[in-house]
Formats: structure tokens, C-alpha cells, sequence
């Protein structure tokens, strides 16, 4: 995931926005009740991002879906091109906008942080799809949702992989966020538990080849039989992945969920090639989902069937606890719920908005994502 670096950090959210919303806790918000159509604003980093988007896809089919079921939803893409500033602008629009009742975000984690701030002020709904930083999730938020575990909890399932495959001595290597550091730290919890496990090196970076060297000669003597890499340049990330594969073949690459992304496997595939990393969606080979994909799969020529269950599977769920629940806060509270919605994939929310599930681990296998098991 591309991190774009806050430059207007002093930037401050208005008090006067909260009069802006028409997201009132009154049951004037509830378009699913009213009988209208509920419309979602959906923020995307790039104008072409919904066409390239498994969970788009999955979108798209429930409208289509509840459409059957005598429910009318819509949704418009807003493009912020990368941009933190346009990303909180359009943000606002929205939330001045009473036409939309909640909206998506893709939005990287920095530029999500400010517009859930914008988002909670004004009761509207928000939900990040690709993620949220454990901090942003952490404040005490009653609209914002995550449709992620947290950062922590990757860490975890990546730390428990690497006590099963027995590795030894292991090496960290990452860039400087909070996601990566979260990350780590729930990776350390997971492995402190082993003491036949040892981390035995944590950098921050390399960033460049030239530093490279120098980390690896490191790492060779202290006898490292596995690397995990956390990085939000995954240009770079690949090319480091490839400087470590052609120094030792044999060493074992865990990446962070992240690293779950086709895209820039290509020139890098033999170097990629047994990569491990926790998914960023939920992944099944249950009967349900296969079902999914049999009664779609002229239409789901997508990368990722499951990540489009869980599209699916999201408005179905909005627009079910809209029929129950008259006002927003009921709404928001209804989404918490223990039931959860057991649909394809199957959504659960906690009190704090992460969706409550266990990652699965990814492994890459002639250039294809496959499940497996945490031993």
C-alpha cells in the first residue's frame, strides 16, 4: 500500500463541521426505511481504482442483489489522485453532502486517519477498505469501521507461521510507520512465546541497494534463516526481496499483508516465489464461496473471488441493519452487534470497528496467491 507522508499536519479539522452533516441521528437518515435509494461516496486513490478492484466488483453484484430484494443502492467513486490534501477536501464535500448516507474509503492509512476524524465528528458513516492504522482504530470511534484486522494481529499470525516452520534466527528489516511498527510488535509477541525462536536483528530500511551490503553481511553472520520485511514502497520492497533471494536462494522471505498485491510481482517472479504473508481479506474455501463464484463467474473476473465475497457481503449487511434500525447511532451500534452477518465470507465487527476475524496466510506459488494453514 502506497503511504503518502502528511505534509499539513497542522491542519485542523473545523468545529463548525458537525452543523454541516445531514447524517443526524434522526431517522430522516435512513434511505433504506424511507424506501429511497441509499447512495455511498466512495473515496479512491486513483480515477481508474474501480475497475482494477475485486472488492468493487463484489460491490457492484449487491446492488444488483438487494435491487432484487426491493432495495435501491448507488454508489460514486471520488478520485483524491493520491493526495492527502484532496483527500480530506473531497471528505468534507461529502460530508456536506446529505445525498450520501455513509461512505468507503481506499484511501491510504495517513490520509484515512484525518478523514475519520472528519467522518466521527459528523455521525456519518465510514468504512476503510484497505485498511486503517491501529492508532486511528484505537480513539474512541462510533462510525468508523475497518473492514481489517489490525496491524498487530498480522504481526501475530505472521510470528506464529515462522514458530511453526521451526526457523531459528530471524531478521526484520522495515520502513517507519506505525503500521509497520505495530506490525512488528505483534510478529514479537507471537515469537516471544517460543524461546527456540530468537529475532536477532531489527532495521529500519535499507531504502537504498548501496545499505544493503552492509545489513546483509550482518545477517550472515549471525546466522539469519529468515527475513520479514514491512515496507510501504513496494517497489523497493521488491527489489530488496530480489538483492536477498540472489544472495541466499534458500532464505525465507514473511512479508507483511501488503506484500498481497500481483501487481508488482512481475520481473520478480522467481524471487517471490514461496513468499508468505497473513491476507488483508478474509480467504475460504468454504462451500459458500464456491457456490459465490459458480453463480458469478462470468461476471467475477476478478484477482481475488474471496475480497469480493466480502464486497458483497458488506452491503448486504448495511442495508439488513438499516431495515432494523431506524437512526444512525442505531445503525452504528446494530453493525457491532455479536451476531455479525453470516453471509459469503462472513462479516464481524468489534466495539472498536476492526473486523474480528483471524488473518489467513497467503503463500506465493508460481506467481499465484495460495491459502494455507497456520500450523
Amino acid at each position: 500500500m502506497k503511504l503518502v507522508k502528511r505534509f499539513l499536519i497542522f491542519l485542523l479539522i473545523p468545529f463548525s463541521l458537525i452543523s454541516f452533516t445531514g447524517c443526524k441521528n434522526s431517522s430522516d437518515w435512513n434511505a433504506i426505511q424511507q424506501g429511497k435509494e441509499l447512495k455511498i461516496a466512495i473515496l479512491v486513490p486513483s480515477a481508474d481504482y474501480e475497475e482494477k478492484s475485486s472488492f468493487m466488483a463484489g460491490i457492484k453484484l449487491a446492488t444488483e442483489d438487494v435491487k432484487g430484494k426491493g432495495y435501491k443502492v448507488s454508489y460514486k467513486t471520488f478520485s483524491d489522485d493520491d493526495s492527502y490534501e484532496k483527500g480530506v477536501a473531497l471528505a468534507r464535500e461529502i460530508i456536506k453532502n446529505d445525498e450520501y448516507q455513509m461512505a468507503f474509503s481506499f484511501q491510504n492509512m495517513d490520509t484515512f486517519d484525518t478523514v475519520a476524524k472528519i467522518f466521527e465528528e459528523a455521525n456519518k458513516p465510514l468504512f476503510s477498505i484497505e485498511g486503517a492504522d491501529d492508532a486511528t482504530m484505537n480513539r474512541s470511534n462510533r462510525y468508523v469501521f475497518n473492514l481489517q484486522t489490525t496491524a498487530e494481529n498480522f504481526g501475530k499470525a505472521a510470528g506464529k507461521f515462522a514458530v511453526g516452520k521451526g526457523y531459528k534466527k530471524i531478521a526484520v528489516a522495515h520502513s517507519e510507520n506505525s503500521f509497520e511498527y505495530n506490525f512488528i510488535e505483534g510478529f514479537n509477541d507471537a515469537v516471544d512465546e517460543d524461546n527456540t525462536v530468537k529475532v536477532v536483528d531489527i532495521t529500519a530500511g535499507p531504502y537504498k541497494e548501496q545499505d544493503f551490503e552492509g545489513i546483509f553481511s550482518r545477517w550472515s553472520a549471525l546466522g539469519t534463516d529468515a527475513v520479514v520485511l514491512s515496507f510501504a514502497d513496494l517497489n523497493w520492497a521488491m527489489k530488496l526481496m530480489s538483492l536477498i533471494k540472489s544472495k541466499n536462494p534458500n532464505m525465507a522471505i514473511i512479508a507483511d499483508p501488503y506484500f498481497n498485491n500481483k501487481s508488482y510481482y512481475k520481473g520478480y517472479e522467481k524471487y517471490v516465489e514461496g513468499m508468505v504473508m497473513p491476507s488483508n481479506y478474509p480467504t475460504s474455501t468454504s462451500i459458500k464461496l464456491k457456490t459465490f463464484y459458480e453463480e458469478h463467474k462470468t461476471s467475477l473476473k476478478v484477482p481475488s473471488v474471496p475480497l469480493a465475497a466480502q464486497g458483497f457481503d458488506l452491503v448486504n449487511m448495511i442495508v439488513l441493519k438499516m431495515q432494523n434500525n431506524s437512526t444512525v447511532l442505531e445503525f452504528v451500534n446494530s453493525m457491532k452487534a455479536n451476531e455479525g452477518y453470516e453471509g459469503i465470507a462472513s462479516l464481524k465487527f468489534n466495539a472498536k470497528g476492526n473486523l474480528e476475524s483471524e488473518p489467513n496466510l497467503l503463500v506465493v506459488r508460481n506467481s499465484e496467491l495460495e491459502e494455507i494453514e497456520i500450523k
